[in-house]
């Protein structure tokens, strides 16, 4: 038995055909007809060859992703026909490979001719759980309790826990239910469904990535892995070890989007990337893809790199004219067609989710505060998810711009910095909540334009993305982090390369993770006395707080529950029976004071007990309201609400 990628392999030998050859008398004697004999044999076990009184062996090897022939004899001379090796790859994984062997000794030679017949067992099927998963229900769940897999027994009493478990090598996934709460929801309170979600009862469907692209075609089963979580990605790592992908779980990561090295040519493989229990949004195709490829990365910011138009394009060229061609680019890598598109792609289009991240074209300079924004549109109906960066805290570029300011007034066109021109001042453009901009203005554009509802991922920085020197803090991309969230994003993208600053680096997870790094990166500050590996910590720290809410964040929002009277945005979620309140200090474009006071008042007027998350303390609620203070700019603060 081979491995294939992940499909095992069978690979069996059988005698097809002999060929008599005529041999004439070495000592004029006697005229004899012989041919070599091979015994059937099962892979990796040697066939034998004989030619009178002399013996031989065929031998098969092979890898993960090979096979070959090899022989030996001993008074017997063997050689190989041409067809003595071939590739086991998931694209070819079964078919019949020929090859043909002649034995000789010093009497008589014989051809044989082999078959190696390869026949891959089905691919490695991943247990995925059903909708029931992470939903709140009244009793034992006993329907769509897994999308994929085999489902177990539903154990406990509520939380209800069950697996379903993969095929042929497949992953099992686990999976569980809660008690609802029996409570009705407090007059006023609505919820609605979190983006590319219906709402069933009170909690989301989850079922996204199982249905139907923009285009009509059902997504690949191995893109339904992104329904259950919220994504934690890195864009353009170059995992080239088990060890880095290693940092990357420990960190907390989920996902790669893009790659710094090609898959399968030694700077990555897709392999490695499975086995540690990783995925991608992957821009290539290899031998080595598998389930751990959810998506395609169609390209990385068209709104800016070829503009809004529809000229003609071609895939490795770019805009054929000097008519701006960016529609046509997203349309084509999306589709695999469109009007003046051409080339080959270096990914099937075969129902795996595809995503194109966008700039500040489709943020600002293609968006008009006010309008409908048909001009971005185009940019974000080709893509399954949309993101599109501004990385507020180090785009010194950001501020002065009137660009920047109608973006983060997108709903509020005559605000002062939008409306005459003046921009933002620095002090209003280096915001961890401005970040929220990135996101609501992306939903805006998909509801005017009727793109559908779409998931959203936001960009945030960790480091130094621009030669400018500027870098980020751990407080700040901490903060940035959950403003996105609280403006509904389903997912972050972690930029962690260094273009300046004093740690030029573009693997500062992985540096940052390794006491051994060259350069001492590991120790290297980068911004006040913070290392790389500072640096590290914080991302592991509040990606775990990210995944332990995770199923908080994928619920509905609770609209109407709470108001809040300070410089602050937030935002409620309604989870087995509990609400959440997200809150982080500032709105866009508005510097908050620093220590400011915070009064919160819920719907229902409620006397009870707020419990903060990840402080270790608990705010008294009385009659409805209840006080906090936000220290500066990146304060933020979520309360659990019985």
């Amino acid at each position: 038995m081979g491995r294939i990628g992940n499909a095992v392999a069978t690979i069996l030998f059988a005698f097809i055909t002999t060929v008599p050859l005529v041999i004439s008398p070495s000592y004029g004697q006697y005229q004899r007809k012989e041919t070599p004999v091979v015994t059937s044999a099962i892979f990796g076990i040697a066939a034998n060859l004989t030619a009178r009184e002399a013996v031989g062996t065929i031998s098969a090897t092979h890898s993960p992703t090979s096979w070959s022939i090899s022989g030996t004899g001993s008074n017997l001379a063997i050689s190989l026909g041409p067809n003595k090796s071939g590739m086991l790859t998931a694209a070819a994984s079964s078919g019949t490979y020929n090859f043909s062997a002649t034995a000789t000794n010093a009497y008589e030679s014989g051809i044989g001719t082999v078959s190696v017949a390869v026949a891959a067992d089905p691919p490695p099927v991943n247990g995925m759980c059903g909708a029931t998963n992470g939903q709140s229900v009244s009793s034992a769940p006993t329907t769509s309790l897994c999308s994929a897999g085999t489902e177990s027994a539903v154990s406990g009493t509520g939380p209800w826990t069950w697996t379903c478990a993969g095929s042929n090598g497949g992953k099992t996934a686990s999976c569980a239910a809660l008690l609802a709460s029996a409570s009705a929801l407090p007059t006023g309170v609505t919820l609605s469904a979190i983006d590319g979600e219906t709402l069933t009862g009170t909690t989301n469907t989850l079922t996204y990535f199982s249905g139907k692209n923009a285009g009509g075609v059902t997504f690949n089963s191995n893109s339904a892995w992104l329904n259950n979580q919220i994504i934690i990605a890195v864009w353009e790592e170059e995992p080239n070890s088990t060890t880095e992908v290693g940092y990357d779980i420990a960190m907390g990561n989920n996902l790669y989007i893009n790659l710094a090295g090609p898959g399968g040519t030694g700077s990555v493989d897709y392999n490695v990337i499975r086995a540690g229990g990783m995925h991608v949004i992957a821009p290539t195709k290899d031998s080595n893809t598998g389930f751990e490829t959810v998506g395609w990365l169609g390209t990385d910011e068209p709104d800016l790199g070829q503009g809004p138009g529809s000229g003609p394009w071609a895939y490795g060229t770019g805009c054929m004219t000097s008519t701006n061609c960016g529609y046509t680019e997203v349309q084509y890598l999306y589709s695999g067609s469109a009007p003046g598109g051409s080339g080959t792609l270096p990914y099937p289009i075969d129902g795996r989710v595809n995503f194109t991240g966008d700039g500040k074209g489709v943020l600002q300079f293609e968006s008009s505060a006010g309008s409908d924004f048909t001009q971005a549109a185009p940019f974000l109906k080709y893509s399954d998810i949309n993101a599109a960066d501004e990385y507020w805290m180090t785009d010194t570029s950001a501020s002065g711009s009137f660009w920047g300011a109608c973006e983060v007034f997108w709903n509020n066109p005559s605000a002062a910095p939008c409306a005459n021109g003046t921009g933002l001042t620095a002090a209003q453009a280096a915001l961890p909540v401005n970040y929220e901009a990135n996101v609501t203005i992306l939903r805006h554009i998909q509801q005017v334009n009727n793109l559908g509802s779409k998931p959203i991922f936001a960009d945030v920085e960790t480091g130094c993305p621009f030669t400018n020197g500027k870098c980020i803090t751990s407080a700040q991309f901490t903060a940035a982090a959950w403003h996105v969230l609280i403006a509904g994003a389903r997912g972050i993208i972690w930029f962690q390369h260094n273009f300046s600053g004093p740690c030029i680096d573009f693997n500062t997870f992985y540096d940052g993770s390794n006491p051994n790094a060259g350069r001492n990166l590991y120790n290297c500050v980068i911004t006040g006395t913070e290392t790389l590996h500072n640096l590290v910590q914080a991302v592991t720290t509040v990606n775990s707080q990210i995944n332990a809410l995770s199923p908080v964040l994928l619920s509905p929002f609770a609209n109407g529950y709470v108001t809040v009277k300070g410089t602050v945005t937030a935002m409620a979620k309604y989870y087995n029976g509990n609400f959440y309140v997200f809150a982080g200090s500032g709105q866009p474009g508005t510097p908050p004071a620093a220590n400011q006071s915070v009064t919160f008042t819920i719907a229902g007027s409620p006397t009870t007990t707020a419990t903060v998350l990840n402080e270790n303390r608990t705010i008294p609620v009385v009659n409805g309201q209840f006080t906090d203070t936000f220290a500066d700019m990146n304060a933020v603060h979520i309360y659990q609400i019985p």
